[in-house]
């Protein structure tokens, strides 16, 4: 039983007593339901206030309060307060990037700069087709699922997704800066899963990697810009002419999939630069 419930059945049953020996019969029966209402009022209270208390602590949306009178009534306007900002917490998750948990936790705590910072990275950007015969609420929700396909397949891994118009931009390895080509093994099993989805049809892809500048930009959210990214768009656009491939990476990526054992092979482009056309099936 709760702490406080035995003494107050204790309290409850004394005035009873007394009670029967100084009022008459009426007055103890009236005393009696009152003394019922004031149980049930405290019990109902600390109830609720347990409730309160288990869904805040787990992080659960809640319900706004009625406001009453009293202390009561301001408790229950703080907790509805703390739901408006706990919606709109929620609400705003959904319209920025996709950032790994321990990052995100990093950077609410401080120990994460939010300041611009140079990081070597490896980019993955994923171009999607989705059905032509399709309609505009028909490609909505494909693409929908398309991006939460790829959320799951990348959030082991820790990467930051974020929507570059109609493609997906996955960054792997910020904040791994011991290894060559962070993020690289990453992104390639990342790769592997999509590839067996029922979206890989549709699906072109490049792959980059280098220096990046990553932080937070008021109002924009936290991002990274920089050389990899603009390899990695370019790759995307040149992809239409490799037929036989849906997957083109950079020479910083070259070396590191060589190692990996991946098949990769040089392809000449029309300028006389250098590709890379990735086989993983």
């Amino acid at each position: 039983m709760k702490y406080w419930l035995i003494p107050t059945i204790v309290t409850a049953g004394l005035l009873l007593g007394v009670a029967t020996f100084l009022l008459p019969q009426g007055g103890v029966i009236i005393l009696l339901l009152l003394l019922v209402f004031l149980l049930w009022r405290w019990a109902w209270t600390e109830i609720t206030v347990h409730e309160l208390a288990t869904h805040l602590s787990r992080g659960e949306t809640l319900n706004k309060l009625e406001v009453s009178h009293g202390a009561w009534g301001r408790l229950c306007h703080a907790v509805n307060n703390l739901v408006q900002q706990q919606r709109l917490f929620q609400r705003s998750r959904d319209l920025l990037p996709s950032l790994p948990e321990e990052m995100l936790n990093g950077l609410l705590e401080g120990e994460i700069s939010t300041g611009q910072t140079t990081q070597v990275a490896t980019v993955l950007l994923l171009g999607y087709q989705p059905s032509q015969a399709a309609t505009a609420r028909e490609i909505a929700e494909e693409w929908k699922r398309f991006a939460q396909l790829v959320q799951q397949a990348a959030a082991p891994h820790g990467a930051l997704v974020q929507r570059c118009g109609d493609q997906l931009l996955l960054v792997f390895g910020l904040g791994r800066q011991s290894l060559s080509t962070p993020g690289l093994r990453s992104a390639l099993e990342t790769l592997r899963i999509l590839l067996t989805s029922p979206y890989s049809d549709r699906l072109q892809m490049a792959l980059s990697a280098g220096p990046l500048l990553a932080g937070a930009i008021d109002g924009l959210g936290y991002g990274v810009i920089g050389q990899p990214l603009t390899r990695a768009q370019h790759l995307l656009g040149r992809l239409n002419h490799y037929a036989a491939y849906h997957l083109l990476c950079d020479e910083e990526c070259y070396v590191g999939l060589r190692q990996l054992g991946v098949d990769v092979r040089p392809l000449y482009d029309f300028d006389g630069s250098t590709l890379y056309g990735v086989q993983l099936y």
